[in-house]
């Protein structure tokens, strides 16, 4: 996707200003230090930008960029998409996904050693903190009017709160430790709350941007906020199937997490299998592999036709509103959807 230059700014107690430009995330974010010091910006290189900006090097397929796009589009914006939504979207999705990886204790991120272990863990928490900073500074550069931006501030800020309270259940619960029939109410409390939360805002900034009525606004969130229970499924439900190859992500399972595959398998079976599937949990902690496997055996195809239903209604809140307007970019995500690094 063509950008154009976009500029974010920053000022320390130093008076070091920061910009964040070129086209596409990786270049606009890339930082470099205007200063008369040489030795603040090489400290600020080396604690700072040189971590992040390794780490917006590698990027994933920017679907909530996309969605952003798709909302605006669809609402009727006119010119090209205001590029402070897009930057405060993936430096916001950027600075948690360091924080999960910390939370999480995993190896890789996209390929790569998790930051934390890379740089150590203060100077990625620390440029996780920055990114949700300088994401909120973004976003207030989107408009002159105080009411607009009144209204966009509230958006993120609430969202921003919901994420980490949906963190917060998701790091405080494992799955060995609740009922089996808390887990679907469990898993749908942590999507909502986090991945959805943020896809709903992406559609309802690109629509508030474009100048929408108010029930075009609430439909495109409604809209995004089923996408990302799309995007948590299959992210959850792909990471369950990675233990079975040579690519492994297990985070999951290792940490017990209340995820999907575990929602669907308590709906699927009954008392006695799904207790034989959490002892096998607790006895393969450090090889998840025969955990994955019979995991994947109790749910069947249940997974793929409960992803295949939430993108239905995803879609059917479109056509239901918007008709064939947003067809383009609609086949744009969803193509990125079939084959996922978001």
């Amino acid at each position: 996707m063509s950008r154009s230059r976009s500029l974010v700014k920053a000022r320390t107690a130093t008076g070091v200003m920061m910009g964040l430009a070129e086209s596409e995330l990786v270049a606009q974010t890339r930082v470099t230090v205007q200063t008369e010091s040489d030795v603040v910006s090489r400290a600020l290189h080396q604690g700072l930008f040189g971590p992040l900006n390794q780490f917006l090097d590698n990027q994933g397929r920017r679907i909530r960029a996309d969605l952003v796009t798709l909302a605006y589009r669809t609402a009727g914006g006119r010119g090209a998409v205001p590029t402070e939504i897009i930057d405060f979207i993936e430096l916001l999705h950027g600075g948690s996904l360091i924080v999960d990886d910390i939370e999480d204790d995993s190896a890789n991120r996209r390929g790569r050693p998790a930051m934390f272990r890379s740089v150590g863990l203060p100077l990625a928490l620390n440029t996780a903190n920055w990114m949700y900073f300088a994401a909120l500074e973004r976003l207030m550069e989107i408009s002159d009017d105080p009411q607009c931006q009144a209204q966009v501030m509230q958006s993120a800020l609430a969202t921003i709160r919901a994420c980490h309270e949906g963190q917060a259940i998701d790091l405080g619960t494992r799955i060995d430790q609740i009922k089996q029939a808390e887990v679907t109410s469990i898993a749908e409390a942590i999507s909502q709350m986090k991945t959805a939360g943020l896809t709903a805002l992406a559609a309802r900034l690109g629509a508030i941007a474009a100048g929408a009525e108010e029930r075009v606004v609430e439909s495109l969130s409604a809209f995004g906020f089923q996408l990302g229970m799309v995007l948590q499924m299959k992210n959850d439900l792909g990471e369950v199937a990675s233990c079975l190859t040579d690519s492994v992500r297990d985070d999951d399972l290792r940490n017990a997490r209340v995820t999907w595959p575990w929602a669907w398998a308590s709906d699927i079976c009954d008392d006695a299998a799904y207790e034989a599937l959490i002892q096998r949990l607790q006895n393969d902690m450090q090889s998840t592999s025969t955990t994955a496997g019979a995991l994947l055996d109790a749910i069947g195809d249940s997974g793929r036709k409960a992803i295949t239903l939430r993108l239905g209604a995803a879609m059917a809140i479109l056509e239901c509103e918007f008709g064939g307007v947003a067809a383009d970019g609609l086949n744009q995500l969803l193509e990125k959807l079939g084959n996922q690094d978001a």
